[in-house]
């Protein structure tokens, strides 16, 4: 009988960890992608402040700096999307991950895996 509890914790404790697991990839995906749009955003306002004022080079440079801001924020958000796009589907690359943080915190609290 505990023998078949300690079965149950453990498979609700690699559950619990493949959640957080998830739960952590979204937030930073999340995070950067909030970042980029907020700096392309600001420096599209900026264009139109230029344009008022009829600076073209200004305009310019600033949709410019929008592109770049966007192609970075691009460029970081893909390696979250590829990376953990096993994970999302539940692949073996999350599934083993959160195997590993189970166990590491199964053996800090005593428990047999």
């Amino acid at each position: 009988m505990l023998a078949i509890q300690l079965m149950r914790l453990t498979q609700q404790s690699r559950e619990a960890a493949v959640i957080a697991e998830r739960n952590r990839m979204a937030r930073d995906m999340h995070d950067t992608l909030a970042q980029g749009f907020t700096g392309v955003i600001m420096q599209l306002e900026a264009a139109k402040g230029a344009m008022a004022s009829a600076d073209a080079s200004s305009v310019s440079a600033h949709i410019e700096r929008a592109e770049a801001l966007a192609r970075s924020s691009l460029g970081e958000a893909a390696p979250l999307g590829s990376r953990d796009a096993f994970a999302f589907a539940g692949g073996r690359h999350a599934f083993h991950r959160a195997q590993r943080i189970a166990a590491t915190r199964d053996r800090r609290n005593g428990v047999a895996g």
